[in-house]
């Protein structure tokens, strides 16, 4: 007997019981979808799943900042429904080791793992954070520009043509894009695509 499945599931939105899919029906098709793309270079596409906006702030805060794992499993798998298998291997936007050594994870990894695991591509790690930053949160759009600037080293990518890049939230864009072009400089045709789980919009002037 499969004793899982005798165990109830609860929604992690509304904690009603549902299917062991984490979220139930009606929490799902609440969920601030937006599905849309945004200007990034050097990617050919860069797409948000969501919108920061509730629940969605609510889990990436807790999955970076409260240990909340499971959070990773769930919007990864929501991602991977949206996803065909269209590239070479995944990448995650990498944490600078101090930063990782604090929070003892990387939360966009953590949900690459789970893409990668469904779209049956490898994960690899190609780019290492060489400029520990400020929070970019806590920065202006020019501020976030020049915060990232040359933050990323690659080593040589020339097996890989199509790449897709993952991060948990993009704001003004500017991780993303100081990443895509630390790769492009190792691997100038390289195609890159990025997903993020949410897109927020800047708030600061």
């Amino acid at each position: 007997m499969n004793w899982l499945a005798l165990i109830p599931h609860f929604c992690l939105n509304c904690s009603k019981p549902c299917e062991p899919i984490d979220l139930c029906t009606k929490c799902r098709e609440n969920l601030p979808w937006t599905l849309e793309t945004f200007a990034c270079e050097p990617y050919e596409s860069a797409t948000s799943l969501f919108d920061y906006r509730n629940p969605v702030d609510t889990w990436i805060k807790q999955l970076k900042f409260s240990r909340k794992l499971y959070i990773a499993k769930l919007v990864g798998l929501l991602l991977s429904e949206q996803l065909e298998r269209d590239w070479e291997a995944i990448v995650a936007i990498p944490l600078h080791k101090k930063r990782l050594r604090q929070r003892g994870y990387n939360q966009a990894e953590e949900i690459a793992q789970f893409v990668a695991q469904a779209l049956k591509l490898p994960l690899i790690k190609p780019c290492i954070r060489i400029k520990s930053t400020q929070r970019q949160t806590d920065l202006n759009k020019n501020d976030r520009e020049t915060n990232m600037f040359e933050a990323f080293e690659c080593e040589h990518i020339e097996f890989c043509n199509k790449l897709l890049i993952i991060d948990d939230v993009a704001s003004t864009g500017s991780t993303l894009s100081e990443f895509g072009q630390a790769l492009k400089q190792q691997n100038p045709d390289v195609q890159l695509d990025a997903w993020v789980i949410a897109h927020g919009f800047d708030r600061k002037n």
